[in-house]
């Protein structure tokens, strides 16, 4: 009779628990349910200089907490775009997490339209800044109201140009931020002649009194992609190659015969746990060119000739005729690439 009591107490308290631990939940999916924009905060978690210095390999993730957030909303929500974009010396993501808004800017990912330069409890709206100096991997994060109002407090943030790359200027990088003066209205990419557009400095972390469309932009353009031969060959191996990086889909099976294999194991690692989320990128070295052929070659076996049988073609060749070439030599005697200013 006893342990029939206990039982009964024991299932009692179960009870009581699970109703007590689902009414937790009910409420915090009514609390972020609140919030109608995200930008998932996505962290660097594991990474390796490579090439003494010119690359590194990183692993991007979603922080998990904001993951479990979306992950119990009923209603899907607006997304924006978490950046994770590299220079030559800083990578940058973004995180964001705004409630209802009066507006949205359709030709801006929906990003919101803020009548504010400071958030509402429980929103923010970050950049992740992780500078590779030193072949060192420092972070700083950005509060985009906070750097704002250190600007001017008569300014709202709009939003951030930059979606694909870091903008380089006289050596150094920024990010283009919009910025909107109070009393001004915008709904959609028509209103946008009426913002302050201003640089962010990413070493000081400060938005500068620069006007971005006075300056020269430098952008290496290095083009490999552009050729077919390239991209043919890049896409029957699973991965994409930019300027900045290379991106894997997937990997194959030959992925051990790979010099990165051979010469960086740890690299390996981190691309064979999560090839979607992870890249090699390119970061500051002498020769932008060599730096992506070596950064190439890493992804195939030791001693591969991916330059038998490429057309460069003369739009893209140094005397503007074609060439079928067989080496590594022929292509740095024929390629043109150029550094154009924007």
């Amino acid at each position: 009779m006893k342990a029939k009591k206990i039982g009964a107490i024991f299932l009692i308290l179960i009870g009581v628990c699970s109703l007590f631990i689902f009414g937790i939940r009910e409420f915090e999916k009514q609390d972020l349910s609140k919030y109608e924009y995200w930008i998932i905060d996505t962290e660097i978690t594991d990474y390796e200089f490579i090439e003494n210095g010119r690359m590194i390999t990183v692993d991007w993730h979603s922080k998990k907490e904001v993951n479990q957030q979306v992950r119990v909303l009923d209603k899907k929500p607006k997304f924006g775009s978490p950046g994770r974009i590299a220079g030559r010396r800083f990578l940058v993501s973004y995180a964001a997490r705004f409630k209802a808004k009066s507006a949205w800017n359709e030709v801006r990912d929906d990003f919101p339209i803020l009548e504010q330069n400071y958030p509402d409890k429980g929103e923010y709206w970050k950049i992740n800044v992780y500078d590779t100096k030193g072949e060192k991997l420092d972070k700083k994060v950005l509060d985009v109201f906070e750097i704002t109002r250190n600007y001017n407090e008569n300014y709202y943030p709009a939003f951030i140009l930059n979606k694909y790359s870091i903008d380089s200027i006289d050596g150094k990088e920024y990010l283009t931020i919009s910025l909107r003066k109070k009393g001004d209205t915008i709904t959609d990419v028509r209103g946008e002649s009426k913002l302050l557009k201003r640089l962010i400095d990413l070493e000081t972390g400060k938005i500068v009194d620069i006007d971005p469309n006075n300056q020269i932009k430098s952008s290496p353009k290095i083009g490999l992609s552009s050729i077919d031969a390239f991209s043919q060959l890049f896409e029957d191996h699973d991965f994409y190659v930019s300027d900045d990086d290379i991106h894997f889909w997937k990997l194959g099976d030959n992925t051990k015969h790979w010099l990165l294999n051979r010469k960086y194991p740890k690299s390996m690692e981190i691309i064979s746990k999560n090839p979607e989320t992870s890249y090699i990128y390119k970061l500051a070295s002498d020769d932008d060119l060599q730096t992506s052929i070596d950064m190439i070659k890493l992804v195939f076996p030791e001693g591969t000739n991916i330059f038998k049988d490429i057309t460069i073609p003369a739009t893209s060749s140094k005397d503007g005729q074609e060439h079928l070439i067989q080496s590594e030599e022929e292509f740095l005697q024929y390629y043109k690439s150029s550094t154009e200013e924007e």
